[in-house]
């Protein structure tokens, strides 16, 4: 089997539709097409990016960075393409941007349904710190995870 071209590439107004899209399927809401594209051409403390495989795009994150934190907002992967890496990819690339900033803290929310997410991100370093009680729109809660980064690593923090 051929390894297949990979690229995690900067969000781009071409990309809106998309990430709309898979917002609506995986979350069930969106934050729109005009918050989008506010969020990819507009804030400097927002970074989008989207994974293509073999020139189709697959998934994207975003990230949030506010000196001296940020926050992952999202971290969306097409089902068939779950458990191949491609999240760790994303979730790299995302923790090296926040070296590059001297950010200090990231976090992020997981519903606590979620075991197999959760799983991903304590391999990755991230600890459980709080709860945020009803947090979704369902009621359910919302489980705040962290993870301290060592601003001059060059791994994006200790793992």
């Amino acid at each position: 089997m051929l390894n297949p071209e990979v690229r995690l590439r900067k969000a781009s107004m071409a990309d809106v539709s998309y990430i709309e899209t898979m917002e609506q399927t995986v979350f069930g809401k969106t934050f729109g097409k005009k918050m989008l594209t506010e969020e990819i051409l507009y804030n400097p403390m927002a970074y989008y990016r989207v994974l293509e495989v073999d020139g189709r795009r697959v998934g994207y994150c975003s990230l949030w960075i506010t000196i001296p934190h940020a926050e992952i907002v999202q971290i969306v992967l097409e089902p068939a393409y779950r458990g191949a890496g491609y999240g760790r990819l994303m979730m790299t690339a995302l923790l090296a941007l926040c070296t590059e900033h001297a950010v200090e803290a990231v976090t992020l929310e997981v519903r606590v349904s979620n075991t197999a997410a959760i799983g991903f991100y304590e391999r990755l370093g991230f600890v459980r710190a709080s709860v945020r009680k009803q947090y979704y729109d369902n009621g359910e809660d919302a489980l705040l995870m962290l993870r301290q980064l060592a601003p001059s690593s060059e791994e994006g923090g200790t793992v």
